[in-house]
This record gives C-alpha cells, structure tokens and sequence, in this order.
C-alpha cells in the first residue's frame, strides 16, 4: 500500500464516521415514532407479532453495527495522527493533515498558502513526505512477509 492509499483510507473513515453519525442521529430520531400503547378499548390484533419489540430490536441492532463501525474508523483516523506525529519534519505532518483529514480536501496552491510556501513546494514536499512515511509504516509488513518467505 502507498502512502496516498493510506490516506485516501483515512480520509473515508473520516466521510464515513461523519455519515454514519448523521445516520444514527436520523434513527434515534425515528424511534419515538415507534409508536406507542393504546389504553383504549380491547381490540383484537390483526397481528400476531409485536411490532413495537421488532422495531426496538432493529433500532438495537443497527445502533451496535453502526458503533462497532465508527470504532473501527475512529481507530484508523487515531493511528495516522499518531503516525504524523512522529514524522521528522512538522510540515510533513501538516500538509498531510490539509490534504487528507481535514473538513474538505485542499489544493496544493491552498495548503501552500496557509503554510507559506510556493505550491511547487509543497508538492515536493508532498514527495517527500509520502516517502518517508511508506518508509517509516508502510514497507515494514511488507518486508516482515519477504524475509518469512526466505
């Protein structure tokens, strides 16, 4: 995997926590409209399930995948701050951090003006950033697997 693979990864685990919490908010939003018990007269039921469990227990089991899967993407977004934290240069880090993980993705020329540099800079810089963290995380796995195979 290259670096810009693994940023374009934590960049949709960023999407993807977003949206997801817009989704479960829109599902805690519905569960009121569940319904409710109708003390009235007795009726027969036309239906021999409970509806109202069903629609509890599916709010339920929606409410665990989406978390286990927030987890899972709050766990990949933590492990690239960790990572660019630990980059020799902090422009490295930050112009990562503009291009990938924030709001929106920024342009080099964007980047290059909050950081002051020229964009063709900050595209060399880019370079040099995406080597060294495939050198830094990325080649380990990969030579871990060549010297098993030896």
């Amino acid at each position: 995997m290259t670096a810009k693979e693994y940023f374009n990864n934590v960049r949709n685990a960023i999407y993807g926590r977003k949206n997801l919490k817009r989704n479960l908010s829109d599902l805690e939003a519905k569960l009121p409209t569940i319904g409710s018990f109708d003390y009235g007269k007795d009726r027969v039921q036309t239906s021999p399930r409970n509806v109202h469990e069903e629609r509890i227990c599916d709010y339920v089991d929606s409410q665990a995948k989406y978390m286990a899967l927030m987890q899972e993407y709050t766990e990949l977004i933590l492990e690239a701050e960790e990572r660019l934290k630990q980059m020799s240069r902090s422009d490295y880090s930050e112009i990562l951090r503009c291009l990938y993980m924030g709001e929106y993705r920024m342009t080099y020329a964007e980047v290059g003006d909050q950081l002051g540099y020229a964009e063709a800079t900050i595209r060399n810089l880019v370079s040099e950033a995406y080597t060294e963290f495939e050198q830094l995380w990325l080649t380990e796995g990969e030579n871990d697997n060549n010297n098993n195979q030896q």
